[in-house]
């Protein structure tokens, strides 16, 4: 589930007090664990040689006992406890005090998660199995963002001198920007960073020993934009927020496929919360009559870029085959809010909407394509409108607030250069494009214009 495992972690046992300069004996009775790498990936992943410590609470029974009304609940053995690699012993971990099987060999059941630096407000044990995070949150820092993975395990003393395995599997989902391409010879775009907005960066989160489903049986799909797949189902909280990554060079896009982020750690990708982004889109076969969606983003279709909408934003400076600037508009008209000096050069932010779902141990790759537009002014944007109606193009006499409300005009939303920008979205099934065996899929998408946001800011 939720494409390749990270790591499994196998329990085995011994009596004697850990000692990290030596290495230990399998013993029956106590509870330690060994680990293996299962299936190689990369990325802001955890694999087990930068694994050092997780986290495995101890229940008495078994989740299926609970299903089956065996018992009424599961009951602690221990709490969540640190496991810490053993420096003589490589991937085998022990906690810093002894813990041991029941003895009168009950089953246990371990629930774990890593890693331990993992930022939520609390973390619970359910008594019918799985994990619960709360007030989990993603780093708006990607170069610091952690992954988390979770999984689960059973033994009991008789069975300690066996390998118990506890396959881990990710529960966030990881996104980013693969590259961009301009095939318009007359214009030259310079990107120099990446935002997601309209999206959500704090969730709780349960992994569950079976598929969360209603009382009819079916999947839950919870309102308020949380996603549920399989046994792991986020609910979104906290406000819609950005998060934003800036390159320490600017890249200069040329006509093919040019890199932006690589999917791989620190600033190769971000890590996300799970969910739905918000939009409004037209099935393509329909744009014509301009019916309005939503529709199922796998369809891909015509996007209408509107407040709300959940965007990818790239800050950007266009300029012509002379140096003349597009975008920043020149003084920086109509986009204040949303310029940004870097080394003395002026860049602005552009957008475009967009429809993604992304789910739980997945990845979400984007490829931008500015052949037929720029995108458009992103959220947040305004200026005075009188600098608009200057022939001249003298902006000496903007006022430095918003004081002026009859001549400040909000200019999000605009269309920075044409009307259109296309974008492919892939979806791997998976944690990593190249390592994934199962599902991929690429959807393309036009973005226009939301009816009655046409108005041109530069007019009258």
């Amino acid at each position: 589930m939720f494409g390749a495992a990270a790591l499994a972690l196998t329990a085995c046992s011994s009596e004697d007090v850990v000692n990290p300069g030596t290495v230990r004996e399998h013993e029956p009775g106590e509870i330690s664990f060994r680990a293996r790498l299962v299936n190689s990936t990369r990325g802001m992943d955890i694999v087990a040689d930068d694994l050092t410590q997780f986290m495995v609470a101890g229940l008495k029974g078994l989740p299926e006992d609970v299903a089956d009304g065996k018992i009424t609940e599961m009951t602690s053995h221990f709490d969540w406890t640190e496991f810490s690699k053993e420096a003589s012993a490589p991937y085998r971990f022990y906690p810093e005090k002894v813990l041991r099987y029941p003895f009168d060999n009950t089953m246990l059941y371990m629930p774990a998660y890593a890693p331990v630096e993992a930022q939520f407000t609390d973390v619970e044990t359910p008594g019918d199995g799985g994990i619960v995070f709360k007030g989990f949150a993603v780093d708006e820092d990607i170069e610091q963002q952690l992954d988390l993975i979770v999984g689960e395990g059973v033994g009991r003393y008789t069975e300690s001198d066996e390998y118990n395995s506890i396959d881990f599997q990710h529960i966030l989902t990881k996104v980013y920007v693969a590259s961009a391409k301009n095939e318009d010879s007359d214009l030259n775009y310079e990107v120099i960073g990446i935002r997601f907005g309209n999206i959500y960066l704090e969730g709780d989160g349960q992994f569950r020993t079976a598929a969360i489903i209603d009382e009819d049986g079916n999947p839950i799909e919870g309102a308020d934009a949380s996603w549920q797949n399989d046994a792991i189902m986020w609910e979104t909280q906290g406000d819609l927020a950005t998060i934003t990554y800036r390159f320490s060079d600017p890249v200069t896009i040329g006509s093919d496929d040019t890199a932006l982020m690589d999917g791989g750690a620190g600033a190769g990708s971000f890590l996300m919360i799970p969910q739905q982004a918000t939009f409004t889109t037209v099935a393509a076969d329909e744009a014509a009559d301009d019916e309005e969606g939503p529709v199922d983003a796998n369809t891909g279709g015509t996007l209408k870029f509107k407040e709300g909408m959940s965007y990818i934003a790239l800050l950007i400076r266009l300029t012509n085959t002379t140096g003349d600037c597009y975008y920043p508009f020149p003084g920086n008209k109509g986009v204040q809010n949303i310029t940004e000096s870097i080394g003395g050069v002026e860049y602005a932010w552009a957008a475009f909407p967009i429809a993604s779902r992304w789910k739980a141990g997945t990845t979400t790759i984007y490829k931008i394509d500015f052949t037929e537009g720029a995108g458009y002014v992103a959220p947040g944007a305004e200026g005075y409108k009188d600098d608009f109606l200057a022939e001249d193009g003298d902006v000496s006499e903007r006022p430095a607030t918003r004081a002026d409300e009859e001549n400040w005009i909000d200019t999000e939303y605009r269309p920075i250069l044409g009307t259109q920008i296309r974008f492919d979205e892939i979806f791997v099934r998976g944690w990593d494009e190249a390592d994934s065996t199962e599902e991929t899929t690429s959807q393309r998408y036009v973005v226009t214009l939301d009816e009655g946001s046409t108005d041109d800011p530069f007019a009258e």
